[in-house]
């Protein structure tokens, strides 16, 4: 388990929260700069939110209380564009402000690994991924930091072939990176059952993987 970094993304903001009118505000070297005129002796609580502009999976017609589409996000598993960001900043009014405020992903990323890719018979290739994770929430509250409105089945995350080409590196050790998948958890770290299933090149069969306890944890990688 590791903590991410601030990722290069698009910010939108809402003048003010529910306003149809968006703007995009460029993130350039991991930094936005947003400049507004406010009224002095006036203290003003401030919710940030990032997220990839292709996402489509996030519903931030009011910032309080974000939704999660997961026939979206389950529809396209392996996605680094369901990726997004927040910040929560309550602020007093008393004469010029510049400050940085420093945003940290709601969802915990869960990641499947292969350390053997490579058999007698010649090389695995996975064909598709499918993820069933059970106790997640479709509602991000941002003022409290938690889920809310669990899901009442669990959720499957289906995607084609592997998650990345690149290595899942943890522990030291460097494995295949088979299925990564973003999931809101209803606390800051919730244990959730996990029912994994691989299609193989060649194989009539599934492999299949049933996990319990899994922790997962708001800004971390599982």
């Amino acid at each position: 388990v590791e903590n991410m970094e601030l990722l290069n993304y698009i910010t939108k903001q809402l003048y003010p929260v529910n306003n149809a009118a968006l703007a995009s505000v460029p993130v350039v070297g991991k930094k936005a700069t947003v400049e507004l005129t406010l009224i002095a002796d006036q203290t003003y609580n401030f919710i940030f939110w990032a997220q990839n502009e292709a996402c489509g999976a996030y519903d931030v017609t009011e910032l309080k209380n974000v939704g999660v589409n997961y026939d979206v996000i389950g529809a396209e598993g392996n996605q680094d564009k369901f990726d997004a960001f927040y910040a929560v900043e309550k602020i007093r009014v008393e004469g010029p402000i510049n400050k940085t405020i420093t945003l940290y992903r709601p969802f915990a990323q869960l990641n499947f690994g292969a350390d053997e890719m490579t058999t007698t018979f010649g090389d695995i290739v996975v064909t598709d991924t499918e993820i069933q994770v059970s106790g997640l929430a479709t509602v991000f509250n941002t003022l409290t930091g938690y889920g809310e409105a669990p899901v009442t089945e669990p959720v499957a995350f289906q995607a084609n072939g592997i998650a990345t080409d690149e290595a899942l590196v943890t522990g030291g050790k460097s494995y295949t990176w088979v299925a990564m998948d973003y999931m809101l958890m209803m606390n800051e770290q919730s244990l959730v059952d996990v029912d994994a299933a691989f299609g193989i090149d060649n194989m009539d069969d599934l492999v299949v993987r049933s996990v319990t306890n899994v922790p997962l944890k708001k800004n971390h990688r599982t």
